[in-house]
């Protein structure tokens, strides 16, 4: 049995729905380190932030998406689609954050954007330069890069300034929770119906191709 056949089928929803509490158990690692530090941080701004780690956590859930169905174009885009749009009516108890979180499309657009196509400010440039002076790492993996983005971001609305002791639990807690999040979503193998796919290229696919298609290009 090859290493892919041991991988878990799972559809966009089921993958949607796994990447949901993976974002909100890295959330409570970084309140949990940060709360002491950040007493004074009101309940908004850690709102913003499990947001903001949501859509990392779908963003990291592509990448893994895009790496199996590498060159097909069209099973990319409508598992993406259709995992946004689970996220953007999750059904679970207190969804509202979880849908608020992606009913803002800018917002999802900004970190595609960000994580995805690595299209940064000159600010977070420079905030990455900091982090990546904090451990001397060389390590230029995609999944070092993307952490150096996450910790711009979440210092960024945690008002957590350049010097701040805080800053390097950020970066600790943030290493640690995206490798675990990586090392899951690679156990699992994206799975599309072949009605699913008949119902693309017959109805939608054009509609998806305008709401989905340019989040990636």
């Amino acid at each position: 049995m090859s290493e892919r056949d041991k991988l878990v089928p799972v559809t966009p929803q089921l993958m949607a729905a796994t990447l949901v509490p993976v974002a909100a158990d890295h959330f409570k690692q970084l309140h949990d380190k940060l709360e002491h530090f950040l007493q004074s941080t009101d309940d908004a701004h850690w709102t913003a932030v499990l947001q903001e780690l949501f859509r990392v956590h779908f963003c990291l859930a592509s990448f893994h998406v895009c790496s199996c169905f590498e060159n097909d174009d069209e099973r990319q885009n409508l598992y993406g689609f259709r995992m946004l749009e689970f996220l953007r009516h999750y059904p679970e108890n207190h969804s509202e954050i979880v849908k608020n979180a992606f009913t803002d499309w800018q917002s999802v657009e900004n970190a595609v954007s960000c994580y995805i196509h690595n299209r940064l400010t000159e600010a977070e440039q420079q905030g990455i330069e900091h982090f990546r002076g904090l451990t001397g790492d060389v390590d230029r993996s995609h999944l070092s890069r993307l952490c150096e983005k996450v910790c711009v971001r979440i210092a960024g609305r945690l008002n957590i300034s350049a010097g701040d002791p805080a800053a390097m639990f950020v970066l600790m807690v943030n290493a640690g929770a995206l490798i675990a999040a990586a090392k899951l979503f690679k156990g699992l193998k994206p799975v599309l119906t072949d009605e699913e796919m008949q119902a693309y290229t017959a109805q939608n696919s054009s509609f998806i191709r305008r709401t989905f298609q340019r989040l990636f290009q």
